[in-house]
């Protein structure tokens, strides 16, 4: 579960299939029974954007991927919320080649500084 100082992925499906922002969490995160958007329990917290990808990583990018294609969360089709923390260090790399003015904003969550 996500929590204050995670680092989000932002996926658009639909017309765009992409991840083309990135967000950290910014406070703790609660409970909101019942939010207008759905009708069971879910979690809300501020978030602050780190960086909005000129390039971003496209459905395609990561389905031909020889690591990322076999990840779980891709297989279940990109649905939920799921947590990517073990494809950190490949998604991490993607982005930053594709976007090498984002490597500053993101230096902080390199994928050399996971615990």
């Amino acid at each position: 579960k996500a929590g204050k100082g995670d680092l989000v992925l932002f996926y658009r499906a639909k017309t765009y299939s992409f991840i083309g922002d990135l967000f950290v969490i910014v406070s703790d995160v609660t409970r909101a029974p019942r939010p207008g958007w759905r009708k069971k329990t879910d979690f809300m917290a501020r978030i602050r954007r780190v960086a909005t990808l000129g390039t971003p990583l496209t459905l395609h990018d990561i389905t031909t991927d020889t690591v990322l294609k076999n990840a779980g969360w891709v297989k279940r089709g990109m649905v939920g919320r799921a947590c990517v923390t073990h494809s950190w260090p490949r998604l991490y790399d993607l982005i930053v080649r594709a976007n090498p003015s984002a490597k500053a904003s993101l230096r902080k969550y390199a994928a050399s500084r996971l615990v």
